[in-house]
């Protein structure tokens, strides 16, 4: 692989260890069913993520693969459990991650602007994978009478305590601002905000976020989360109203340390940096083997509850701990910021955990991680660090970088209609890789046909059609596509006046 792809050094092997059960899915396949699970295409299924949400029953595997391209919109997801996802998921290749981009700038002032909104999640399967978030500037939230703007680039709200289960894995989060809207409220949550949502929270990076006053990367409220493998630089707040430049933990704690992140380049333009704060909490924050490269900042501060906890980890000033070392970590660059061979931090961590082995050379880390398998502090140490390390989140976005560009499928499919259940009309896409003679019918519970849609030959590409029901009455027909020797799919649809 090469850099003009976009990330900064894969090893030549097979990324494996971080992909989930969807490879068994053909790549040319548009929509496949894996048990109960489906896969909702966009662009080449559905004109918009939204569209492929609005489709999805939500139902545990659930998918909707959002293909490479900037998608400008900002995604509502209501009560659902399903994956959100870029083809990462398929073919773990980081530069997936940032080509395919949701941009959430085009509600910036409205009531709910964060690129992501995810309310009342259920289940435990829900997944946000391999995408990079952008433009969002937040939603107006309501806890128990009290306004808060949070959130920008994902925003995850409930209304009932501790409800449902997110993995939140492998994106990039940049460029999102949570400011004031000229309401008296409190302004934070730059990257993401989480309320009353259990977390894990692996291998993302948190790059250019922006809040006024709390947690320029994300804010944690009254949860439980697992954040590991992380890389924060330079997110910043206009203000030290109420701390944690990088996070605010408020009623909320980890489920396991809060292990393996690197903090750089934070800032505040008015006011102390202090990087976390914390205010209410009843079991201790946990930090092990992080990297703090922060010289002017303040670790943490707290505002109430237990006091956190510090063990192996880096940083300029000395903190209280089993295994913490005070020192300047030394960097390969100051971008990825992977450890120099020789600096603080290598082989440092926690002796009770390992880095990856490289299989090449028995004994010593698979880089990004350095020295032997002794585990490194910092993003790049442990047994979760991203393999092959991040892609180039810092490149430039255009704005001309439209959805689509994909490759062509290679299959023939017919796509779930949109809108479904549907009052007189409602649209579906027939993909054809090559030239063919198609067919689409409609046909009624009784089996008669009541429509024919297309019947002629059709030259490749992605179609879409249209089922007129206009003099139908309510209830189900079913939409057959053949393609002699090729397709033969039905879908079924429902009318309701």
């Amino acid at each position: 692989m090469s850099e003009k792809y976009g990330y900064h050094r894969l090893p030549q092997l097979l990324v494996t260890s971080r992909i989930p059960l969807i490879l068994a899915i053909l790549i040319g396949l548009t929509v496949a069913e894996i048990g109960h699970a489906t896969l909702y295409r966009v662009p080449s299924m559905y004109p918009s993520i939204q569209a492929a949400v609005d489709s999805a029953p939500g139902e545990p595997g659930d998918t909707v693969l959002v293909e490479p391209g900037r998608h400008v919109e900002n995604v509502h997801i209501y009560g659902k459990e399903l994956v959100l996802a870029s083809e990462f998921v398929l073919n773990g290749d980081p530069a997936t991650i940032t080509a395919t981009v949701i941009d959430g700038s085009a509600m910036n002032g409205a009531d709910t602007a964060s690129t992501v909104l995810w309310t009342d999640i259920p289940g435990t399967t829900s997944e946000i994978r391999g995408l990079t978030i952008i433009g969002g500037d937040g939603t107006n939230v309501n806890d128990s009478g009290a306004l808060f703007r949070e959130g920008g680039g994902l925003c995850v709200w409930s209304d009932n305590e501790r409800d449902g289960y997110l993995s939140i894995l492998d994106n990039v989060f940049r460029d999102n601002n949570v400011v004031s809207q000229g309401v008296n409220m409190p302004i934070g949550g730059g990257g993401m905000t989480i309320w009353w949502t259990d977390i894990t929270m692996k291998r993302n990076v948190f790059y250019n976020n922006y809040a006024d006053e709390y947690s320029g990367a994300f804010a944690m409220n009254k949860n439980v989360s697992t954040v590991q493998n992380n890389l924060f630089t330079s997110n910043h707040l206009g203000a030290n109203t109420y701390g944690g430049t990088i996070c605010y933990y408020w009623y909320a704690t980890t489920a396991e340390p809060f292990s393996n992140n690197t903090i750089a380049g934070s800032s505040v333009a008015s006011g102390s940096n202090r990087l976390f704060r914390s205010a209410q909490v009843a079991t201790p924050v946990e930090f092990r083997n992080n990297i703090f490269n922060e010289a002017s900042a303040t670790v943490y501060s707290n505002a109430g509850g237990i006091s956190p906890t510090f063990s192996y980890n880096l940083s300029y000033n000395l903190l209280t701990g089993e295994g913490n070392i005070a020192g300047v970590p030394f960097f390969d660059d100051y971008t990825f910021y992977v450890l120099s061979d020789a600096s603080d931090g290598v082989d440092d961590g926690d002796p009770s955990i390992l880095d990856m082995e490289d299989l090449n050379d028995p004994g010593q880390a698979l880089w990004p991680a350095k020295g032997t398998t002794a585990c490194d502090m910092g993003v790049y140490g442990g047994p979760g660090m991203p393999i092959g390390g991040f892609p180039d989140f810092t490149m430039e976005l255009s704005i001309d970088d439209a959805p689509g560009s994909a490759a062509q499928p290679s299959a023939f499919t017919l796509s779930p209609a949109y809108p479904n259940p549907f009052n007189s009309s409602t649209s579906f896409n027939v993909i054809l890789p090559q030239s063919a003679e198609l067919t689409v019918r409609v046909f009624n519970l009784a089996g008669r046909q009541v429509s024919t849609i297309a019947n002629g030959r059709i030259p490749a590409g992605t179609h879409e059609f249209s089922f007129d029901a206009y003099d139908l009455a309510s209830g189900s027909y079913f939409i057959r596509a053949i393609v002699p020797g090729q397709m033969d799919e039905i879908r079924r649809v429902t009318l309701l006046r």
